[in-house]
């Protein structure tokens, strides 16, 4: 996988021009139009494009002003986290000089058109709608949400984007969704967080699901990207989340090594076998089991 950031973009352009966008896009009768709306991120002003009535921008371009922007020519993806430094925190934007120049056509006039594409374009970890426009990613503005605020000033007939905290705005969105279940009927569903200077850890338990209850504990970083930690332990029909129930929760290595003890189930064959209390180990920053030690009974 290759990450683009502002240390190596000048280095990884020739090679992006080559093999990120070879033609793979179906033809399409959408029509960038020309446009007085200005956008905005940060307070630095970014080139946008006018499609049906929204503002959309190039996921390029979004290397200047705060964001990863991270390609698989493999399997062509592209993926657009926020930027931080080696210790988790973000890093600050530092955007170049761009005016909106004066349109060769008046708003609303056609412009060119855009194509659809098979590269498959997330946000945050959210998959969005990416098009082609003259072989680069376009995608809404709006979608930049999880990152921040996105407003609209009618008045100025501008959008921006106020950062926030990516891992913050993440978890609150699962916060939201599980008390909304709880007030459907999951009664006895509930939520633990965990910070530290890398991020934020949820833990989250459903009930009233089809197979009874449900468990989950994700690690967000302050860049948006989130570590599914169930994912990462032995599975069973329905996934770990049928068997995740971690106590003794702690951090070590300044945050980085997430400690916790869970029974452990694991289907092998047609056999489901119990491990027994583990303790468990994981590197949230390389998104490994470090190991499971089995918990002795006194």
């Amino acid at each position: 996988m290759k990450t683009i950031n502002k240390l190596i973009c000048a280095a990884a352009s020739a090679e992006l021009c080559l093999s990120m966008y070879l033609p793979s896009a179906a033809e399409s009768s959408r029509w960038v139009l020309y446009s007085d709306i200005k956008a905005y991120i940060s307070g630095s002003l970014i080139q946008s494009y006018n499609i049906d009535g929204d503002t959309y921008i190039r996921a390029e371009d979004l290397v200047d002003y705060g964001f990863e922007v991270i390609w698989n020519g493999d399997e062509r993806t592209l993926d657009i986290y926020r930027a931080v430094d080696d210790s988790g925190y973000e890093i600050e934007p530092d955007a170049p000089e761009y005016t909106v120049g004066s349109a060769l056509g008046k708003p609303g006039d056609r412009y060119k058109t855009v194509a659809e594409t098979d590269i498959i374009t997330s946000v945050c970890g959210n998959m969005v709608e990416g098009l082609n426009l003259d072989g680069e990613t376009i995608i809404q503005f709006d979608e930049l949400k999880d990152f921040g605020k996105v407003v609209w000033d009618g008045d100025s007939r501008s959008i921006s984007l106020e950062f926030g905290n990516a891992a913050d705005i993440a978890v609150s969105s699962m916060i939201r969704d599980i008390e909304s279940w709880t007030e459907l009927g999951g009664k006895g569903s509930y939520y633990k967080l965990y910070e530290n200077d890398f991020g934020t850890l949820i833990f989250t338990h459903y009930t009233g699901t089809p197979h009874g209850s449900a468990s989950s504990m994700s690690f967000f970083k302050r860049s948006g990207k989130r570590l599914d930690i169930e994912e990462l332990l032995p599975q069973v029909h329905h996934g770990a989340s049928a068997y995740l129930r971690p106590t003794e929760i702690g951090f070590s290595d300044g945050g980085r090594v997430l400690s916790f003890v869970t029974p452990i189930y694991e289907d092998i064959g047609d056999e489901r076998v119990f491990h027994g209390d583990n303790l468990c180990e994981i590197d949230l920053i390389d998104g490994i089991l470090l190991g499971m030690t089995p918990v002795l009974e006194n």
